[in-house]
């Protein structure tokens, strides 16, 4: 496999924050150590909280004693490496598929459109210049996540039976995958459906679609340039994440002998095939790697964080979402 370091198209790269527990429920939300209650502040007209019980208490930004009485109850926060301690909660197959990799490279594509976006939005006041730029880089990265983020969504509540985004790219997308399922023979098909294995690989994840004899995940987030790579047959080194993350799906899915696809999705509205798909089979020699691979990132995740499930769950110390959720025996 390559050993050029991890191509990316974003400018802000966030680990996956997705948690599971031993059973392979995706854990969104964990309570919080004293309930907490969520308002806006008369004062300084900000969001804050509070975890107090009385009507009154003090504003964490302004620090203006205010009436909180009126408050709403939050139900949770995002788990975080604390919690999967406390729970014995299952770390993702997405968040180890680059862990340990340090290198960052934008494409040709990429370094461009930042090049155009930051000089289109030039100040001759440098401070001010600056002050855009900063505001504005998330909304950058914007472009090339949020729409795909939104496609695979809209993929899930079709192949889930729910109602879906009738825009030409997803009807082309949802018609495109249903034509593939067909030829390809899928029977007892699963969308969206999570696992974990707690005694081996020690990770959880949510698979796209698994059925008998075929798992597949699908890429919405390839810049237009990748994917007319990718479907041209070229730069399979782009695919290197996406090859652990099926080796490991196949793994915690116990269908260890399943053909395996990675499917780009064109997402790019002012293309005419915007919705294309492009299915692209791993081979055995690509899955051995993978999972040896995410198999060796794992090992040094758990290292890493001195967090290591598989254990938790030997000592039978491992929560289901059930109870975690669970307060004296009332669901929160």
């Amino acid at each position: 496999m390559s050993g050029r370091g991890l191509k990316v198209e974003k400018i802000i790269f966030k680990e996956s924050n997705h948690w599971y527990d031993y059973v392979g429920n995706a854990i969104e939300l964990v309570p919080y150590a004293k309930p907490r209650r969520e308002g806006i502040c008369p004062a300084c007209n900000n969001v804050t909280w509070t975890d107090v019980k009385k009507d009154k208490s003090t504003c964490k930004l302004c620090k203006a004693k205010i009436f909180v009485g009126n408050f709403e109850e939050i139900k949770g926060k995002e788990p975080g490496l604390s919690d999967a301690r406390k729970y014995g909660l299952f770390p993702s197959i997405s968040r180890m598929c680059s862990f340990g990799e340090m290198e960052f490279t934008l494409s040709a594509w990429a370094k461009d459109e930042l090049i155009k976006w930051v000089m289109d939005n030039y100040r001759e006041d440098r401070k001010e210049w600056m002050r855009i730029i900063q505001g504005g880089i998330t909304d950058f990265e914007n472009r090339f996540s949020d729409p795909g983020s939104y496609v695979h969504g809209q993929i899930a509540k079709a192949m889930d039976g729910q109602p879906f985004d009738q825009s030409p790219t997803i009807l082309n997308v949802v018609a495109q995958i249903q034509d593939w399922v067909d030829e390809t023979c899928l029977f007892n098909t699963e969308s969206e459906k999570g696992y974990c294995d707690p005694h081996i690989l020690g990770l959880g994840g949510c698979i796209d679609l698994n059925s008998d004899g075929v798992t597949a995940d699908f890429k919405c987030k390839f810049n237009p340039e990748t994917f007319e790579a990718l479907k041209a047959g070229k730069n399979r080194g782009y695919l290197e994440n996406a090859i652990k993350q099926l080796a490991g799906y196949r793994r915690i899915s116990k269908r260890d002998d399943n053909r395996c696809f990675v499917i780009p999705v064109r997402v790019d509205e002012k293309h005419p095939d915007s919705g294309e798909i492009c299915p692209i089979e791993l081979t055995e020699e690509e899955l051995t790697w993978g999972l040896k691979a995410i198999k060796a990132n794992a090992e040094a995740w758990f290292i890493n964080k001195k967090h290591d499930p598989r254990e938790m769950y030997a000592q039978g110390l491992c929560k289901t979402k059930d109870e975690i959720l669970t307060v004296k025996g009332e669901q929160k």
